[in-house]
């Protein structure tokens, strides 16, 4: 059995059902023979501007896709057991593939840590119950989460004395320093909102 298939790296790659997340790079130019060469493996079309996203269900196939679709490019002919060299170019072309969109899933995750939201709060400290509640229904959480539903406490959600548990504190900056501001109108509004949810 060929090496590259029993490594991570393609078995990752074979899990990937979109290639628009991968940032496939584009195909080699021909070879000398005029040849458009493949990795072993391969199930995704790399040719410009190709419509299909999904993979195909083997090597195999998208060479048929490739022969129907993009009928001027010629590609490298099967030629019986893989080579050692073919085997090292597909596994580094697999591991880069990998390496390259961890890289890009940790910077994104380390940007949005930066820019997390502060919580809100009153002029005296204390959380401000509507806006971190309106704040994480524009993140797309929702009022109440999950383990505040489990603990069937729906009032409880985003208040600072349930912190260890409700989910909705995930979406916003661990410094608890905030800007503060917290009109008398808005308490007010604030306590009525609350009475409605409880209602």
């Amino acid at each position: 059995m060929p090496r590259y298939t029993g490594h991570s790296a393609y078995h990752w790659y074979i899990s990937q059902r979109s290639k628009l997340d991968l940032q496939l790079p584009p195909l080699p130019a021909p070879d000398t023979r005029g040849y458009t060469p493949l990795f072993l493996g391969e199930r995704f079309c790399r040719a410009p501007d190709c419509a299909k996203e999904t993979p195909a269900t083997s090597t195999n196939n998208l060479r048929k896709h490739y022969s129907q679709k993009h009928p001027n490019l010629i590609l490298n002919a099967v030629e019986g057991r893989p080579t050692t060299e073919e085997e090292g170019a597909a596994l580094r072309f697999y591991v880069s593939l990998r390496d390259t969109y961890d890289t890009r899933v940790l910077a994104k995750q380390r940007a949005a840590a930066i820019n997390k939201p502060k919580i809100p709060r009153k002029k005296d400290g204390s959380i401000h119950l509507t806006d971190i509640r309106k704040k994480v229904k524009d993140l797309h959480g929702q009022v109440p989460c999950e383990p505040c539903k489990d603990t069937n406490d729906r009032t409880g959600c985003c208040r600072e004395e349930n912190i260890s548990r409700c989910d909705n504190f995930d979406y916003f900056d661990s410094d608890n320093q905030s800007e503060l501001s917290d009109p008398p109108e808005e308490e007010a509004e604030e306590q009525e909102g609350e009475e409605e949810e409880e209602a």
